[in-house]
């Protein structure tokens, strides 16, 4: 694929041309190497769940009533409290030698969050971005316009 998945490029080389990554995928799982639960979790992660609770839109996996009572507790609302709840850092999943491959990966993440963001709820509009800190990489949502 390229070299941003090296351990595919190590498969692909000692396999025929016709090799591609949903070979990688079984070959992968088949060795046992992965549990097969966790492509479930990397669906969830690239196409999410959400909730909406008072007109405010959460990442289902990261809604936390005590973490969202303690944001609003210090006068977190609306986009500000989306904001918070819904950062994501990619980063933290993966080894440090891969941050080329979590700024990808979040970058691709974030252009489906926005599709299922806008399928799932047509009537509002998100800010969906990226954004860089210290050297994390994190995918961020929150309504341009939150219900009052």
């Amino acid at each position: 694929m390229d070299s941003l998945m090296p351990d595919y490029d190590r498969w692909k080389g000692m396999n025929s041309s016709a090799f591609n990554v949903y070979d990688y995928i079984h070959c992968v799982f088949r060795e046992g190497k992965v549990a097969p639960d966790l492509a479930y979790a990397f669906f969830y992660l690239f196409w999410p769940q959400f909730i909406e609770i008072d007109g405010d839109v959460f990442l289902k996996e990261k809604y936390d009533e005590k973490r969202i009572f303690g944001l609003k507790k210090k006068g977190y609302t609306g986009q500000d409290l989306e904001y918070w709840i819904n950062l994501t850092s990619l980063e933290s999943l993966l080894p440090e030698s891969q941050s080329i491959m979590a700024r990808h990966l979040t970058d691709e993440l974030a252009v489906v969050w926005r599709i299922k963001l806008q399928n799932d709820f047509p009537q509002k509009t998100f800010h969906v971005r990226c954004l860089d800190d210290d050297g994390e990489r994190y995918v961020v949502f929150s309504q341009e316009t939150v219900k009052p």
